[in-house]
């Protein structure tokens, strides 16, 4: 059986809301964020709200490693399968709950760090229920998840790499960032088109959602120009930031005809 997963799943936020004939439910917060030492032990509380509904849930609760695809698409894979992973060394207590209608609940998460790590660590803590109705003979069930970012304090190495810039006819850019650091980058900026006269023809946004990049991980972002260009020769200039000392810089010259 497969089981369908809707979730709303962004680099800077996680937060999830579902409604599907009268169902339901969301978790607080949405991202975990902890600041855990090496060998040392954090815990947080989840709150699940089950408010919104008339229907009582039994819920199961699990982690999962998470990796974000070059193409921004995400895949999630067994606890231990990704050396950013922190989903083994995550409790929650409980692993099942129920939340009657219009309730609430409380799930704790304790994290304990092993003793030679250092940087950032990421899993998916999934909220799962069991079928709430039945299509065509098939169970449907939900589950809702929420990022766990875990930092090993005074660890953190910020270091990314403009790995790739492309003008794709007609108007189409793709920049690609590999992020050489130990922890998850924001990257943010601005992309100038320049024609051969120096004059700036336009200017785009770079990520303004602030979706994210793990650790030794590739990710490509696609921009899509106001307009069409003219024919001309031209130079596309990049300015990223995601919060090292310095700026990836880079430019591609590129022609219509």
């Amino acid at each position: 059986m497969r089981k369908f997963l809707l979730f709303f799943l962004i680099g800077l936020i996680f937060l999830f809301a579902l409604c599907q004939e009268g169902f339901a439910f969301s978790i607080e917060p949405s991202r975990i964020e902890m600041s855990v030492p090496a060998g040392g032990r954090r815990g947080k509380t989840i709150l699940v709200d089950n408010s919104g509904t008339d229907t009582a849930l039994h819920l199961k609760v699990y982690t999962q490693d998470i990796n974000y695809l070059p193409d921004g698409s995400n895949e999630f894979l067994t606890p231990g399968s990704t050396q950013w992973s922190c989903a083994e060394w995550i409790e929650v207590m409980p692993s099942e709950l129920d939340i009657p209608a219009g309730g609430t609940a409380k799930v704790r998460l304790s994290v304990s760090a092993p003793s030679d790590v250092r940087g950032g660590y990421y899993a998916i803590v999934f909220f799962e229920s069991q079928p709430l109705y039945y299509e065509q003979g098939i169970g449907v069930n939900f589950r809702l998840g929420g990022l766990v970012a875990v930092t090993i304090p005074k660890t953190e190495l910020r270091q990314g790499r403009l790995a790739d810039i492309s003008f794709i006819p007609p108007k189409e850019i793709e920049i690609s960032i590999f992020n050489e650091g130990n922890v998850f980058i924001r990257p943010q900026g601005k992309v100038k088109i320049f024609n051969y006269r120096g004059k700036r023809m336009q200017q785009l946004d770079f990520n303004p959602s602030r979706l994210g990049i793990l650790p030794k991980t590739l990710r490509k972002f696609n921009l899509e120009l106001e307009k069409p260009l003219a024919k001309d020769d031209y130079r596309l200039k990049v300015e990223i930031d995601y919060g090292a000392k310095y700026l990836l810089l880079g430019e591609l010259p590129f022609s219509i005809d």
